[in-house]
């Protein structure tokens, strides 16, 4: 697990808590160590080709800040990121404050 980041984990069945709009910082390949070491699936962390996700809280354009958390990273499976690309809005969906299970873009109006 992430320490200082996000979790993520697939939904299995679960309905999230809370969904949180971000935006999408920087998307980048997470180094597997010394012969890949980090991604051996025997592992209890180990992602399929994982990657890291920087992510900052959107303004909800109200003079706030809807989102509960500051800018921090999430490390998912790139497969996971579907259409989310950098620059773009998107909303996390998340179990608890640090649980990660959807990842999906916001579509402009």
């Amino acid at each position: 697990m992430a320490q200082d980041g996000l979790n993520w984990e697939w939904p299995a069945g679960r309905r999230a808590d809370s969904v949180v709009r971000v935006r999408i910082v920087a998307i980048k390949p997470e180094s597997r160590g010394w012969f890949g070491v980090r991604n051996s699936p025997s592992m209890a962390e180990a992602l399929p080709d994982p990657v890291l996700v920087s992510i900052e809280a959107e303004p909800d354009g109200q003079g706030g800040n809807a989102a509960p958390l500051a800018a921090t990273t999430l490390r998912m499976p790139k497969a996971e990121l579907g259409a989310v690309v950098v620059g773009q809005s998107a909303e996390l969906s998340l179990i608890g404050q640090r649980t990660v299970i959807a990842l999906k873009p916001v579509t402009p109006r």
